[in-house]
């Protein structure tokens, strides 16, 4: 069970036969790790997640989970208007039921496009203000013996690669400038 989800638990339905459960649903559907007749229409949760919030917002979607050693029977698929399968390694097409119902829940909420993804407070730095930042670890990387001036264009360029495999934003570039600001004023300022 997940944290802070007793509410959700202590809420839930007890019936005693999978028919009773889905028994006010206007969809059905079953997860299925093995093929076979009646099991061709699988598709992917991904595939399916749009057109189970799609009817969700007009009744009620149960998807229907069975126990890992064996899965839904075809008795029990009879309910299910659709069906899923999670793909997963041919030597382990069953996964644990917990682990099923997560991937399901996940594409189904991507698929509702509820979550959005935080943005930087800080705003992407601009051409300028990363120019000033190089010149300083240039200087900087000298001044300390890190490179010398004949190999500095080539580690500059090392720097600049793989500071640039990601957005540097303002705050990033204040602190790496704040970085070589100091180092600067501790190779100037120490004792010979």
């Amino acid at each position: 069970m997940a944290t802070h989800s007793a509410e959700i638990y202590e809420s839930r339905n007890e019936t005693e036969t999978l028919n009773d459960a889905v028994a006010d649903c206007c969809l059905v559907v079953g997860t299925t790790a093995r093929a076979g007749l009646y099991r061709e229409h699988c598709r992917t949760p991904r595939e399916w997640a749009p057109s189970l919030l799609q009817s969700a917002a007009g009744g009620t979607v149960a998807i229907v989970f069975g126990p890992e050693d064996r899965g839904l029977s075809n008795s029990e698929l009879k309910p299910c208007s659709k069906l899923i399968h999670i793909p997963s390694s041919d030597q382990h097409p069953s996964l644990n039921l917990a682990q099923a119902v997560m991937v399901c829940a996940y594409e189904i909420y991507l698929a509702a496009a509820v979550f959005k993804i935080p943005r930087e407070r800080s705003p992407e730095a601009s051409s300028v203000s990363r120019e000033r930042m190089f010149a300083l670890w240039r200087e900087a990387l000298l001044l300390i013996g890190f490179m010398n001036d004949e190999k500095a264009d080539h580690m500059m360029l090392g720097l600049r690669r793989a500071l640039g495999r990601g957005p540097l934003s303002n705050a990033d570039v204040r602190i790496l400038m704040g970085i070589s600001r100091q180092t600067l004023w501790m190779a100037r300022n120490r004792k010979s």
